[in-house]
């Protein structure tokens, strides 16, 4: 629709979304607190949460006691789809642009976030509480060294780093898991 280019975004009620307060909380963290709360309750109390974590720890084991896998992945897949697609209007909603690259090189730091929070690479394992952890210890440290006036490439070099340490420690971790059985 807009070939690749940014356009600005003049819509009042679109802005509030992404800039607004209520009582002096931002929209955009009561968004994400509402988010966390409501996918933490699926994960921990719900059939889909806990066959979700079942095929990340064993497909093969999931499939033979029963759990529908393609089915569930599909589901899987249509969430991650919509709340990206919602994390697009949100980003869009801050920024007051239709920026069509705006999130661009983020996948990295979601994936250090992730694991640093305790989520194994290898599947079966992790707690949004960790992921929103991990979340909060990037963001400390780029804010941290934005501050400190680093270069960006620094600042990404650090992001680097820290995805490095957070893939070994789960290696480690794994490898400690499979020699103790």
């Amino acid at each position: 629709i807009s070939n690749g280019q940014t356009n600005q975004i003049n819509h009042d009620a679109f802005k509030f979304l992404g800039r607004g307060a209520i009582a002096g909380v931002p929209v955009s963290l009561i968004i994400m607190l509402l988010l966390y709360l409501f996918f933490g309750y699926v994960l921990r109390s719900t059939h889909f949460g806990r066959a979700i974590f079942a095929i990340g720890g064993s497909p093969e084991a999931s499939r033979l006691a029963g759990i529908p896998i393609n089915r569930t992945l599909m589901r899987v897949y249509v969430i991650c789809g919509l709340l990206a697609g919602f994390s697009g209007l949100l980003t869009a909603s801050q920024l007051a642009l239709s920026a069509p690259r705006a999130a661009t090189g983020l996948e990295l730091s979601v994936i250090a976030a992730v694991v640093l929070g305790g989520t194994s690479l290898s599947g079966g394992k992790g707690s949004l509480l960790g992921t929103l952890l991990g979340v909060l210890i990037l963001r400390i440290l780029d804010n941290g060294l934005i501050l400190l006036n680093v270069s960006s490439f620094y600042q990404d070099v650090a992001s680097g780093v820290v995805l490095l340490l957070a893939v070994g420690f789960d290696q480690l971790r794994a490898r400690r898991g499979r020699k103790s059985t």
